[in-house]
């Protein structure tokens, strides 16, 4: 063998073996990297999907709280047929309720929806009696299998207190945990063969898209191979790998004042679909291996789809963020002394003509912009009734430029882990040609109503003779002019 040909061997030798080492490199860096990215993606939908279900779970309680303070569940003494009739028109209405039923101190379902067990001690008797002393409002506490909707239900209860004082009773609503599964559908349609758990706090399969009948009475897989690594207090999403399934998981973190019942959604992926897209890039690296021009070629082809990709999320990010930033209300966050402005959208400065920095420099001067007239009333609802939740003003400020705008401003707090208020959110709308419009309506039916009276006032005139008319002209006037406002009217 020549020189020659050896030296080509070595050559071809050191290219290969540096083509397969840069292969498995690059393989296993991108392939990890794919996973993370892809893991990362995922737990950021399972989390949005829990939030969504902790939101619905919050706006369920809310419904019950106003249900319970209806007068028609309130009046004493209670009357059956008006309160069955108010709990069906509130079935009707919030079409999640598959039954809602109140039930007496004593755990007697009083009246049903469906006219299920009348006058009998209710199933869920002792919880409610519970809940009825303690005052207490239940979203998700209590689950079980429902004999009379033949399914697994979730609970929420709301106390009933009397106009006089004194508790009533409890508005009991069940919602079928089927009907998580139009939340859940977002998450199923990323791959068909995708499982999704939903478990309580202590493990028990709550909702299944996958296992139907270990609902209520299984503790899945998922979240035993997730328990040794999760910490008890931990909120934080993460994944893990295990009988051939790549494991994603969050815990809901509640709702607003809704602190959540430690629920835990799983998602598993099958390992050859998450790692599918490291498989693909093995292929390719593969079927240009040992040349060393088309794996560079494939190598920045690659890196270039990854940079697009990223290009793609960023822009994607910048139109969201360009579609909240020019959304006409102002969203404002403080803290509840009105001591620091934590965020206040750009709305804020096409509404009061001020910029944001300035607001952020001195949180109070929105309050030097609010009309004299409005201030006090404005500074002291804000003071006393944000931490309650009652804040809801309508006021006029004054820009910069001296034009005057009607504001319509709401807030609600937002409370810690501790039930502690440490921030107050709040919506405000410019109204200001809601506020027009309602002035020129207003002048409008004067008119209408000035001309009325002229007209009525002409038929109960009688004009006899000439010395008549001038009066009866005089009088006239008069009426329509006192509709109009007219201070006075001089005749010639």
């Amino acid at each position: 063998m020549s020189f020659r040909t050896k030296l080509t061997v070595l050559l071809l030798t050191i290219v290969l073996t540096t083509a397969a080492v840069v292969e498995y490199v690059v393989y296993t860096f991108s392939a990890e990297r794919l996973k993370t990215e892809m893991m990362h993606q995922l737990r950021e939908r399972v989390t949005q999907t829990l939030h969504l279900i902790d939101w619905v779970m919050f706006e369920r309680a809310a419904d019950l709280q106003m249900l319970a303070s209806d007068l028609a569940l309130r009046s004493s003494p209670l009357e059956r047929l008006r309160i069955t009739r108010r709990l069906i028109a509130y079935r009707n209405q919030y079409k999640i309720y598959a039954s809602l039923s109140f039930i007496d101190p004593a755990g007697v379902r009083f009246a049903d929806a469906d006219s299920h067990r009348i006058g009998e001690l209710d199933p869920r008797a002792s919880w409610a009696q519970r809940l009825i002393a303690r005052g207490e409002i239940s979203a998700g506490t209590e689950i079980g299998f429902d004999a009379d909707l033949r399914s697994p239900v979730i609970y929420f209860a709301a106390p009933v207190t009397g106009t006089q004082g004194g508790a009533l009773g409890a508005v009991v609503a069940r919602v079928p945990v089927t009907r998580l599964q139009p939340i859940t559908e977002p998450l199923q349609s990323l791959h068909p063969e995708i499982q999704i758990d939903l478990v309580a706090h202590d493990g028990l399969l709550l909702f299944s898209n996958h296992n139907r009948r270990g609902v209520l009475r299984e503790r899945p897989l998922s979240w035993r191979l997730i328990q040794p690594g999760l910490g008890t207090s931990s909120a934080a999403p993460g994944d893990v790998a295990g009988r051939g399934f790549f494991y994603v998981y969050a815990r809901e973190q509640g709702y607003l004042d809704f602190p959540g019942n430690g629920w835990m959604l799983i998602l598993g992926l099958p390992e050859e679909i998450a790692l599918a897209p490291a498989h693909r890039l093995g292929r390719e690296l593969g079927a240009v291996f040992g040349v060393v021009l088309v794996l560079s070629a494939l190598a920045a082809w690659y890196l270039s789809r990854l940079k697009q990709a990223e290009e793609s999320l960023r822009e994607s990010q910048e139109r969201f963020r360009q579609l909240a930033e020019n959304i006409r209300e102002v969203f404002w966050l403080t803290d509840p002394a009105k001591n620091q402005m934590i965020y206040i959208s750009p709305g804020y400065e096409q509404v009061w003509g001020r910029t944001c920095q300035s607001l952020y420099a001195s949180p109070r001067s929105w309050l030097e912009a609010i009309h004299p007239d409005d201030r006090e009333r404005v500074l002291e609802a804000a003071l006393t009734k944000q931490v309650r939740g009652q804040y809801d003003e309508e006021y006029r400020i004054v820009r910069p430029d001296g034009s005057i705008r009607w504001i319509r401003d709401r807030a609600f707090p937002i409370r810690d882990h501790g039930g502690m208020i440490y921030r107050i959110a709040g919506l405000a709308a410019d109204i200001t040609e809601h506020k027009q419009a309602e002035a020129r309506l207003l002048a409008s039916q004067r008119r209408l109503l000035g001309q009325h009276a002229a007209l009525v006032a002409l038929t109960h005139i009688e004009i006899a003779g000439a010395e008549d008319f001038l009066p009866a002209i005089r009088r006239i006037t008069e009426t329509g002019a006192c509709c109009e406002r007219v201070e006075r009217v001089n005749l010639w």
